[in-house]
């Protein structure tokens, strides 16, 4: 009874902070529940160095062993907008963490700007599962952590996939699905109609024999012929005003549906 109270009291003191971790963002690897000597941590440090400099999106590594925020989701946006991380005007990079509050590896992958684009769904499940690879191959946490560096460098280097192709991050740092017009199927069915239209009307025309005779133009069933005398009476001439019609149609139209938003961040989580 007396730890949980401690704990809630930890956990109270946290909450009261602006900032919780506050640290130096030129560091890049902040490992606070101290999983990896000194050592592992500089070459991870120069391989992290190099994904910044080659993509020009942050990259950011943490370990902890204390949560006050209890979602391992909340503690990575936490930390990485308290501590100013990303480049550019979107604040693009990405950040693992693993977090041992718990006694397990709790994972979780952000990102924020460009790499909302870059890292899809898909990408991010492929990158834990090679950080999930490494930890079963007992290669430690730094192997864990070379992996994600790794996996995350393979993908940066294909460029946004497919799937994302139509999309651009908004002033908010949201990731937007851009509007277009499907030009080229616009013009495939336009070329399908007129062709269809000119075939119609040919055919039509082929079946229209040429007259040579004025009586071609009669239909000779309908007509009769007889003897008709007419005596001439009277003349009458009448007249009457036909109004005009005023009246007009009304069309309406529909609003455009807008852009799906996606948040400003990005990203999963996975127990490793």
């Amino acid at each position: 009874m007396k730890k949980r109270f401690l704990l809630f009291l930890i956990c109270s003191f946290f909450f009261l902070l602006p900032n919780v971790f506050a640290v130096d963002k030129s560091l890049k690897i902040y490992d606070d529940a101290d999983l990896l000597p000194d050592s592992e941590e500089a070459i991870l440090k120069s391989q992290i160095d190099q994904f910044i400099t080659t993509y020009d999106m942050d990259m950011v590594v943490v370990t902890t062993m204390i949560n006050p925020y209890g979602s391992v989701e909340q503690f990575a946006t936490r930390f990485y907008e308290d501590n100013g991380f990303g480049l550019n005007e979107h604040k693009d990079g990405i950040l693992f963490v693993i977090d041992r509050h718990l006694g397990a590896d709790d994972a979780y992958i952000l990102t924020t700007g460009e790499a909302l684009r870059v890292y899809s769904d898909d990408r991010i499940d492929a990158i834990f599962d090679d950080i999930s690879d490494a930890k079963y191959n007992n290669e430690g946490y730094y192997g864990m952590i070379a992996a994600f560096i790794q996996s995350s460098s393979d993908f940066a280097k294909e460029g946004v996939p497919a799937v994302n192709k139509n999309t651009y991050i908004d002033s908010n740092g949201n990731m937007q699905y851009k509007r277009t017009v499907p030009w080229l199927f616009l013009i495939i069915v336009s070329l399908v109609v007129a062709s269809v239209t000119t075939f119609v009307l040919v055919k039509k025309n082929k079946m229209v024999k040429k007259a040579t005779t004025a009586k071609a133009y009669l239909d000779q069933n309908s007509i009769q012929y007889g003897r008709k005398e007419d005596h001439f009476a009277h003349t009458h001439t009448s007249s009457s005003y036909v109004p005009r019609n005023t009246g007009g149609s009304s069309s309406g139209g529909g609003r455009v549906g807008g852009t799906t938003s996606h948040g400003g961040h990005g990203g999963g989580g996975r127990r490793l």
